[in-house]
């Protein structure tokens, strides 16, 4: 094996894509001090409320598979990575490159619709729910805190729930945003090692 021919930056996303599966979720919220408390990341979806956690056969089946999925690519870009200039290393690398850029874009865009949701549509179905109820639900976009407020009448008297709100990135997220930026690195890498 030549050292000169690695592709280090690739190398380098091909093993963290080896981490990135286990390394818990990517995006993270709490309501209340532990009374709801979720997390995802495009390997694994948490859910907690009151303690208890809730889970599906179905979604973890389906993030297992993607899961796999993931290890596999990252194989895959491993191989490109010790073999750049055999003749399959491009098509193994097309295959598993991507998959962590479109594993960051997903969950960024799954958190920004998921908090426009909230914020536009879900206090006006609580509100619709119940004369008289009124939810104002402020979720910040990615990262930050801000306080829910929910207040509706009951058999003549008024109930109101305040609870803080804190959503955030975690360092999973930055290790893929890096995985990215190694995938992109190679490519840069590998036509100036080319010459």
């Amino acid at each position: 094996m030549n050292w000169k021919q690695i592709n280090w930056p690739r190398l380098v996303a091909g093993i963290l894509m080896f981490i990135l599966p286990f390394a818990g979720p990517w995006w993270t919220a709490e309501v209340g001090e532990g009374a709801l408390e979720f997390g995802i990341s495009p390997f694994d979806m948490r859910m907690v409320i009151g303690g208890q956690p809730l889970h599906s056969d179905l979604i973890d089946l389906f993030l297992l598979a993607t899961k796999i999925s993931f290890l596999v690519a990252g194989v895959f870009v491993v191989l490109s990575a010790l073999s750049p200039r055999k003749w399959w290393s491009p098509y193994l690398c097309g295959f598993g490159i991507r998959k962590p850029l479109w594993s960051v874009v997903g969950i960024v865009v799954t958190v920004l619709l998921g908090a426009f949701f909230v914020n536009v549509f879900l206090p006006g179905l609580l509100s619709s729910m119940e004369e008289g109820a009124e939810a104002q639900l402020n979720v910040p976009y990615l990262a930050g805190a801000s306080t829910a407020y929910l207040s509706f009448q009951s058999q003549g008297s008024t109930v109101e729930i305040t609870a803080p709100l804190e959503v955030g990135l975690t360092g999973a997220f930055w290790l893929a945003v890096i995985t990215v930026g190694c995938a992109f690195g190679s490519g840069i890498y590998s036509k100036r090692v080319s010459r």
